[in-house]
């Protein structure tokens, strides 16, 4: 079963991410993309700059597998967030007058970044924050943490970009598992048990 990061690790990494470095601003955008919309890696490189809409609520065009394109909202916070990697970040990791149609490009423009430097850039910034993370864990996150709140399974289906509504239940057998964690964890019965044997004496 997918691994969901904790909302406290979640506030950890972002609070790991501080000062304003053109590379700071670029993995910012990235962790808040990912978390705020559960696209893949792959998604996330093939992303251009014409994919990006500016707006009361922004959004990116995301071209998943099987050539099946969606549209993602992506939230206030991620909006914010990539905005200010796109103005103060982005020019200044590429190359003098180099020109580049992606969003998150290498330094010629020419490419996007590749899914091996995505993984060393979240991979760095977790072991800052003490957090073992990987980009596929984000996805996870978000889908887990979207149901945790109540949004349903069909929408977090498409947002996802799941061909098949079986392939999103996994993330409530998740729910079921951190259920269980949770009662065993904090109900007073299973924190004290001589509770419940002491209850089983005054009952004889």
């Amino acid at each position: 079963l997918p691994k969901a990061l904790t909302l406290g690790q979640v506030h950890q990494l972002f609070g790991a991410l501080v000062g304003q470095a053109p590379a700071v601003l670029r993995t910012r955008a990235m962790l808040a993309l990912i978390y705020a919309s559960g696209i893949r890696v792959s998604e996330l490189l093939q992303l251009r700059l014409v994919d990006y809409q500016v707006g009361a609520t922004p959004l990116v065009r995301v071209v998943g597998k099987g050539g099946k394109t969606r549209q993602v909202p992506l939230g206030q916070v991620a909006g914010a967030a990539l905005e200010h990697y796109l103005q103060q970040g982005r020019p200044l990791l590429l190359a003098p007058l180099a020109n580049s149609p992606w969003l998150f490009p290498r330094r010629d423009g020419q490419r996007p970044l590749t899914r091996q430097r995505v993984f060393q850039l979240l991979q760095a910034l977790g072991r800052g924050a003490g957090v073992a993370l990987s980009p596929h864990q984000l996805r996870h996150s978000c889908a887990t943490h979207l149901l945790e709140n109540g949004a349903d399974l069909r929408s977090v289906q498409l947002l996802l970009g799941h061909a098949d509504l079986a392939t999103t239940q996994i993330y409530t057998q998740v729910l079921h598992g951190l259920k269980e964690r949770t009662l065993l964890a904090h109900h007073p019965l299973h924190q004290s048990p001589t509770l419940g044997k002491a209850n089983e004496r005054k009952g004889s």
